[in-house]
């Protein structure tokens, strides 16, 4: 759209944008000014900020649920041996025999029961003390399985 100015008695002239007016002065130039760009910049530092924190418990969450699942396909694999075994799943040598029984007889597959942190299989111990949830046992490692079958949960 183009706006006309009358001008002397029948005469029109052009008021606005022509090739030769600029809107701006010679003063300014075309870009970002210096606020903008550490606006900008301060943003994005604290979208990735909030990113690498988030990130680290994320993945340990994932890992902590990828734990709690494998001891659940262990204590089902237990069950399932139980079943089938008229109530019983113990073998000679203890905790340790039974969980070997358990890989031995199929009902843990060893590829799929790996550490999340390591990715490899989970150390297993035997024991015959009774395990305490919380503080009752302290040397226990990230990727490492205690096998118990007189542990319990207070």
């Amino acid at each position: 759209m183009i706006l006309l100015k009358v001008g002397a008695p029948g005469a029109l002239t052009q008021v606005l944008p022509t090739s030769q007016r600029r809107w701006y002065s010679s003063s300014q130039s075309k870009g970002f000014t210096i606020i903008e760009v550490v606006l900008v910049l301060a943003i994005a530092g604290l979208i990735f900020l909030m990113v690498f924190i988030a990130l680290p418990a994320l993945q340990r969450n994932q890992r902590d649920a990828q734990r709690k699942n494998d001891m659940a396909a262990f204590l089902n694999a237990y069950e399932r041996c139980r079943s089938n075994n008229k109530g019983v799943c113990y073998s000679a040598g203890g905790d340790m025999g039974t969980f070997n029984r358990l890989v031995n007889s199929g009902y843990i597959n060893t590829s799929e029961y790996k550490d999340p942190s390591s990715g490899e299989f989970y150390r297993v111990r035997g024991t015959s003390c009774t395990i305490y949830c919380g503080d009752g046992w302290q040397n226990v490692e990230v990727g490492q399985v205690i096998v118990n079958s007189g542990g319990g949960c207070d």
